[in-house]
């Protein structure tokens, strides 16, 4: 359905005129795409891996004991495969967060912004603000803590039902370095 411009049906993507039946959008969240100015259906997907560097990281076991007075991202990168042109087009935006261990979404209090990421089979260097490293630190001068990675997308759906979207692996390559 049209929702915005002069062909607009309804600007309501939940509520459209009769005798077209009103959409739950609590059930499926609808937006009216700036894109194409269509309702389509919009949502999150997040994945997260929890980090525990006392056992993943080889050299903190050398020194376990040892406090650190902080620890900086060097350097992050980001890379994708499978991205279809058409799963492109619906990923809207992607983001990096860290949280504790167990963290349940990127919405959640707890959850702290590291870096936007930006999709491309190449690998795209990630840009941490100087608050983005203060909280990296913050997580992982506790190496004995583990915390959670959690990586959100948001996808808008194109109204077509047989569009093939297919799948996406996304990579995540960085260094860091500990200060005593």
């Amino acid at each position: 359905m049209v929702c915005a411009g002069p062909q607009a049906l309804s600007t309501d993507c939940c509520a459209p005129p009769d005798p077209l039946p009103p959409v739950d959008c609590e059930k499926h969240p609808l937006i009216c795409d700036p894109w194409d100015n269509l309702c389509k259906l919009a949502f999150d997907v997040e994945s997260w891996v929890d980090v525990n560097l006392s056992t993943e990281v080889a050299a903190i076991a050398e020194i376990d004991g040892w406090m650190f007075s902080r620890v900086s991202l060097l350097g992050a990168a980001t890379s994708v495969e499978g991205l279809s042109p058409l799963l492109e087009d619906s990923i809207r935006g992607v983001e990096l967060y860290i949280g504790p261990k167990g963290l349940p979404s990127a919405s959640s209090p707890d959850a702290r912004l590291l870096a936007v990421v930006h999709l491309s089979k190449e690998p795209t260097p990630l840009v941490f603000s100087q608050e983005a490293q203060d909280v990296f630190s913050s997580f992982a001068r506790a190496y004995r803590t583990p915390f959670t990675i959690l990586l959100s997308a948001h996808i808008v759906l194109p109204s077509d039902p047989d569009a093939p979207l297919g799948s996406a692996t996304v990579t995540l390559a960085s260094k860091a370095r500990a200060y005593f």
